[in-house]
């Protein structure tokens, strides 16, 4: 398992951890695919990073601790992704891109650091396929897993269109 894979994971067990009602470190473990001792090796890890999870009721179901307080109203997942998918057809040079996606980051009901680093990850890559595309280069796709053969190779492509989303390159 690669690094990614696990920290993907972890940002996986922060989402759980934040709905309600709390789960059992049983149902934690089947739905990351990991063994209970794993998750509990996890939430040592959570609490050593400032997050608080707590216990509660029997059986022992775990969540994050959240601040009431300090809650404001947040974008529903729906929201948050239909305002992610119009900001992907911004430029990235636009000056207003980074403060709306900086509000967008902070009042999303979704995990904000996981979400950060998906939507950066992905804005990046869509980037500089995009370039790619208008250049007319092929671009060397590091890692890529086909869904076709369940293969994970090292492909060089040259990109041709995007599905209007952004979720599908077609290839050449």
């Amino acid at each position: 398992m690669t690094e990614q894979q696990k920290l993907l994971r972890v940002f996986k067990l922060i989402r759980l951890l934040k709905q309600r009602p709390g789960k059992t470190v049983d149902q934690l473990a089947q739905s990351l695919e990991i063994d209970k001792r794993t998750v509990y090796r996890y939430f040592k890890l959570l609490e050593e990073v400032g997050y608080e999870v707590d216990r509660k009721g029997e059986p022992v179901r775990y969540f994050l601790f959240e601040d009431e307080t300090r809650q404001q109203p947040r974008f529903t997942e729906e929201e948050a992704q239909l305002l992610r998918h119009a900001l992907a057809g911004v430029s990235p040079t636009h000056p207003l891109l980074t403060s709306i996606r900086q509000k967008l980051f902070l009042s999303s009901t979704l995990l904000p650091l996981a979400d950060g680093l998906v939507d950066l990850q992905q804005g990046q890559l869509i980037e500089r396929l995009s370039e790619a595309l208008r250049e007319g280069r092929q671009v060397r796709l590091i890692g890529y897993q086909s869904p076709n053969s369940n293969t994970v190779a090292d492909r060089v492509v040259e990109p041709l269109s995007f599905t209007e989303d952004f979720s599908v390159l077609n290839k050449g």
